[in-house]
């Protein structure tokens, strides 16, 4: 009788083992995140524009038939340490238009057989995509030069990145000093005592090259022009704008005993690349025309591109006699943006053509390039769940990936996943477990997040015990 007894309930036990073991519970009891142990690194020559998954067969507009082929290494404890340090170490900023996935926004990067070089009627150019940081044309883009009024780019982001800080509204009420009033060279004309927007200063100074209006702002946003420049400076240090300094707020030349504003052609495209990550500096870098003053004032815009250059939307303009005339300009085209910087130029129809040869020449050199078509098909590897009521999860891509390369090399493009192996319940479901990184020789063009299709709840001391 003992013995039957006994034999029932070892049965008993057995089932519930084996139930446990193949059926996976659907509810979740929380949501964590990816734990790091072992990961597996998959390269795929992606011989296509997109790649669903890494056996994935799809075609979108502009591409062929995806073909990949996968293999997979596990990476030691010391490559898992050091992919650790590189992720944690990228800037975080606002998820903006402008913004590169993957690529460190502080610098800008050859590509494997370098820049075209270009010559022209300008002392210095750069031409560089923006999605990926390559450096497409160039002509002595460390030189060293005055900005003039570009370096108002920097005078607009501290604002703009004040107002993003709630440290000031583009509401706020500025009150014009006579300091402010008393500049001159591009103004509005502002008179001591009259009182503006910033949103409607930040418009002259961005549309109309005002400076006067980027006095007033400056004493608005740090007490005096003096201070503002010493932030300037620091974030231009911040930018990797290392051949860059600033003594002014606006970029007229020195009065006697002052220092000249100084910096590049690569400087300036690493500013405006900055600069086009706020949606209101595009919209105003490619106004043409607008009212202030009441509309007694019209604010004109010298960029001669703007309206006439496919897909320009911004940036800005300077001239003085020391600088010549100079434009840092930007326009996308079918999903692919890039920046120019032309200094120097001998006059104002030469800096717009100048512009206009170098960025056709770049968007005809580069084609874009979908590789990624973003979350939906399961990637052939499960990431194994530590401590849950289900062992495994699928992944998938979490963002689609567009990237720029030069014609005829779309065939070289590859995919590396790099996944976790083991994650830690409770996961949640999104949650990234990797990152895909996408390259063409050695060069990385972009990065997107492995994620998580489903939930891992965390499982009892069974689960545990069997997981």
């Amino acid at each position: 009788m003992m013995k039957t007894e006994l034999q029932r309930f070892f049965g008993r036990v057995a089932a519930i083992f084996l139930i446990a073991t193949l059926v996976p519970a659907a509810a979740v009891e929380g949501a964590g995140a990816a734990t790091p142990s072992k990961s597996t690194t998959t390269k795929t020559a992606a011989k296509s524009t997109t790649a669903k998954s890494t056996t994935a067969k799809s075609t979108t507009a502009k591409s062929t038939t995806a073909k990949p082929t996968t293999k997979s290494t596990a990476k030691s404890k010391s490559t898992r340490s050091k992919t650790t340090r590189a992720k944690t170490s990228r800037r975080s900023t606002k998820a903006r238009a402008a913004a590169a996935p993957g690529h460190d926004p502080l610098t800008f990067t050859e590509n494997e057989s370098g820049p075209a070089s270009v010559t022209g009627d300008f002392v210095s150019a750069i031409v560089v995509d923006v999605n990926t940081g390559l450096i497409i044309e160039a002509h002595r883009e460390r030189e060293r030069r005055p900005p003039a009024s570009m370096l108002k780019m920097m005078t607009e982001l501290l604002v703009l990145e004040a107002a993003d800080r709630g440290e000031l509204s583009l509401a706020d009420t500025v009150t014009v000093t006579k300091n402010a009033s008393n500049v001159g060279g591009s103004q509005v004309y502002l008179k001591a005592g009259e009182k503006f927007t910033v949103r409607e200063l930040l418009m002259a100074l961005c549309i109309h090259s005002a400076n006067d209006a980027a006095a007033a702002l400056a004493e608005h946003v740090a007490g005096s022009t003096a201070v503002f420049v010493e932030r300037m400076n620091v974030r231009a240090r911040e930018l990797h704008m290392n051949d860059t300094e600033f003594h002014s707020v606006h970029g007229l030349p020195p009065a006697r005993g002052q220092k000249s504003d100084m910096s590049t052609a690569y400087d300036m495209t690493l500013l405006g690349r900055e600069v086009i990550k706020h949606p209101e500096a595009l919209e105003w870098g490619s106004t043409a025309t607008a009212p202030f003053r009441g509309g007694t004032f019209t604010l004109h815009n010298p960029n001669r591109l703007i309206g006439k250059f496919e897909g320009l939307d911004g940036l800005k303009t300077g001239y003085t006699r020391p600088a010549g005339f100079c434009v840092t300009a930007t326009a996308v085209r079918n999903g692919q943006r890039l920046l120019s910087c032309v200094m120097g130029c001998s006059t104002n129809n030469a800096r717009a053509s100048e512009t206009n040869r170098l960025l056709t020449h770049g968007f005809n050199m580069y084609e874009p390039v979908k590789v990624i078509d973003g979350p939906g098909a399961a990637l052939p590897v499960m990431v194994t769940v530590k401590d849950g009521k289900v062992s495994q999860v699928p992944v998938t891509y979490g963002e689609a990936l567009t990237v720029s390369v030069p014609k005829g090399r779309r065939g070289d493009l590859v995919i590396a996943n790099d996944i976790t192996r083991q994650a830690q319940a409770p996961l949640a479901a999104g949650a990234e477990v990797g990152r895909a990184m996408v390259k063409l020789g050695d060069r990385l063009l972009g990065t997107v997040p492995i994620v998580t299709m489903q939930e891992a709840p965390r499982g009892s001391w069974f689960h545990r015990l069997v997981h």
